[in-house]
């Protein structure tokens, strides 16, 4: 019997629904469904158990996120470093790393079936290194961001790669994005779209006060230094895959590197990434 670990967006108002209907085609197809303790309460049905995930990681045969691209990336690190592929079922909007509707009932037994294929997607090791002691550590699938404060005021940074200085550039921010992160802030930035396979990452500056400070698709191999210089009140502050984890003083090193840990995407549809992109092009037409 294989199970499932659903983590849906309670933010969604359909959620529940999308649970009781998504547990429902599971148990249809042999499967066992799990949910987090915290939605006992709302959820107390006969065929779903109840656990944290990190407790029955190893029973675990698959992670499924209902909710949108969001939801999908924000289970990532829990995910990667359990070694449990996730299939994203989608009950916002369709986006580039969400398998399945909910609706979807056929395919989704197909994975309990075993008819399915891995999509395996680079991440980031990310660390703030202040006066020679690393004070965080973090990993992200889409990007590492370096951003200004809500003052107008740009931030200086100095970028290295592998040791070697690059670039020094005044900007609102820096974006270092990952393949499966090149469609997300860093297209915003003005970065490239980059095919998920790519062995690289694009270093990507947010309104940069120079001309010629342009987006660079460097190795994902090489290890990135982005130092925050200058003086004053400049403040600048660190954010990965939409989360926010604090100020960075000026003197602050944020040391970005390829992870050990991958993400692994259940895909049963024949939906490649073009075909998306090429939706997604469509969309800002």
């Amino acid at each position: 019997m294989k199970k499932a670990f659903i983590i849906p967006n309670t933010g969604k108002p359909q959620w529940r629904d999308a649970v009781l209907s998504i547990t429902k085609t599971i148990e249809e197809a042999g499967g066992e469904s799990f949910l987090e303790y915290r939605h006992k309460p709302e959820l107390n049905a006969l065929n779903i158990k109840f656990a944290a995930l990190e407790e029955v990681s190893s029973e675990i045969d698959f992670i499924i996120t209902l909710g949108g691209d969001g939801t999908l990336i924000a289970a990532a690190t829990r995910a990667a470093a359990l070694d449990i592929p996730v299939l994203g079922i989608n009950i916002g909007n369709l986006g580039y790393l969400v398998e399945l509707d909910a609706d979807e009932r056929d395919e989704l037994k197909k994975v309990f079936e075993g008819k399915f294929t891995f999509d395996t997607r680079a991440m980031l090791d990310i660390s703030v290194i202040r006066s020679g002691e690393t004070i965080k550590q973090i990993t992200a699938l889409n990007e590492a961001v370096i951003s200004k404060s809500l003052i107008a005021h740009p931030v200086d940074l100095s970028f290295y790669a592998d040791g070697i200085l690059v670039n020094e550039f005044r900007a609102d921010g820096m974006i270092v994005a990952t393949p499966t992160g090149s469609t997300a802030y860093s297209l915003s930035a003005g970065g490239p779209v980059m095919e998920p396979k790519t062995p690289s990452v694009v270093i990507t500056p947010v309104c940069p006060h120079s001309l010629v400070s342009i987006p660079i698709v460097m190795s994902i191999m090489s290890t990135f230094q982005i130092k925050v210089t200058g003086e004053g009140d400049r403040e600048a502050y660190l954010s990965a895959d939409g989360n926010k984890y604090g100020r960075l003083l000026i003197g602050d090193t944020v040391q970005v590197s390829r992870s050990k840990l991958e993400l692994k995407l259940i895909r049963v549809k024949n939906r490649n990434f073009y075909t998306i992109l090429r939706q997604k092009l469509r969309e800002r037409v």
